[in-house]
């Protein structure tokens, strides 16, 4: 893989019923005692409270002591997250103490620490998802875990050996800063507390697993999208759907009510071998709802699809793993394979 950063995250009665039978005959059974009862650490860091700790007047063995705790991580918070361009010692020691300085950005950083006084329910989440990474990735390598202050510039960022979570994106639908900095109502709903192991481990599975080069169809960009959510049944099988791709509930009833419009829209419009880049933004990037389908959709609608199309595929195929799920390139097969046909 890779030393680069990726972004992970700038998301009636009979009808319940139906979706709890839905649920029950596609959601796939993943819970295994003995990954339950692994013993697993996760520790994470606080970078943010050590770097808002600096003494100005000792700038030299502060960040001296930071570069020396967290490694190549201040460099890429600096250079890569802050953007504070390296033009010689003194400038780039003053810009990141303004940084540290700024009245907003320690306000924020009070927040940060108000919100998250510590970590647990985070680091329980994540011991128990790397537990079943390990157990179906025997040969992988877990990721160093770190927390920021990002500036509102990242909510998750990745490197090939380090996790490292943007608090400052996840404080809230209401805080005030993201309404005074114009963040879409749609995205402020799932920047909060309830959404963070979900988008830890999503943007670390898309690391882990980069998008290959036969995603290059709408019907490759869903089901790659498909396999990442599928990831997420693997290694947090407690959380709920809506919270892995991040609707409401009423929104993924309502993709659970209209899964055969869907479908039949898709093949209407003959969009699923279709290579334009905007149809495939259209079905998989985030929005607040899916162009092409009634203003009461969710956006991410080709995610949900490709999700049902690998939950069927591996409903049919238990004799395949996930190392061998991850690895199968031919999009094509998997959808042929799956013989997914919503009615």
């Amino acid at each position: 893989m890779n030393n680069k950063v990726f972004t992970a995250i700038l998301l009636l009665s009979f009808s319940l019923i139906w979706i709890g039978c839905w649920n029950e005959k596609t959601k796939p059974d993943l819970t295994i005692s003995q990954v339950e009862e692994a013993q697993l650490q996760v520790p994470i860091e606080r970078f943010e409270s050590d770097l808002f700790k600096t003494n100005a007047q000792n700038l030299d063995s502060s960040f001296q002591a930071l570069k020396q705790k967290y490694g190549s991580f201040f460099d890429i918070y600096t250079q890569k997250i802050l953007a504070i361009p390296f033009q010689d010692s003194l400038s780039f020691k003053q810009t990141l103490l303004s940084f540290i300085q700024d009245p907003d950005m320690k306000d924020v950083t009070r927040d940060i620490q108000k919100n998250f006084p510590n970590m647990e329910e985070t680091e329980d989440d994540l011991e128990k998802a790397f537990k079943y990474y390990k157990h179906y990735f025997p040969d992988s390598t877990l990721p160093r875990i770190i927390t920021m202050n990002s500036g509102f510039n990242y909510a998750v960022v990745t490197t090939d050996s380090a996790l490292v979570i943007g608090l400052d994106m996840y404080l809230g639908d209401s805080y005030q800063y993201y309404s005074l900095l114009g963040f879409p109502k749609y995205k402020t709903a799932c920047m909060n507390k309830t959404y963070l192991s979900t988008d830890l481990v999503s943007a670390w599975s898309s690391t882990i697993f980069e998008e290959p080069p036969t995603s290059n169809t709408v019907l490759g960009k869903m089901i790659y999208q498909g396999k990442l959510l599928y990831l997420l049944d693997a290694f947090l099988p407690d959380k709920a759907d809506e919270l892995k791709i991040k609707y409401t509930k009423e929104q993924l009833e309502w993709c659970v009510k209209n899964e055969k419009q869907i479908w039949e829209s898709l093949l209407n419009r003959k969009l699923l071998y279709s290579n334009k880049m905007e149809e495939m933004a259209k079905l998989v990037n985030d929005a607040p709802f899916t162009a092409g389908f009634s203003r009461e959709s969710p956006g991410r609608i080709g995610r949900w699809v490709g999700w049902q199309i690998i939950r069927k595929y591996m409903k049919k195929h238990p004799e395949i793993n996930f190392q061998q799920l991850m690895k199968e390139g031919d999009y094509d097969k998997i959808f042929r394979e799956s013989n997914y046909k919503p009615i």
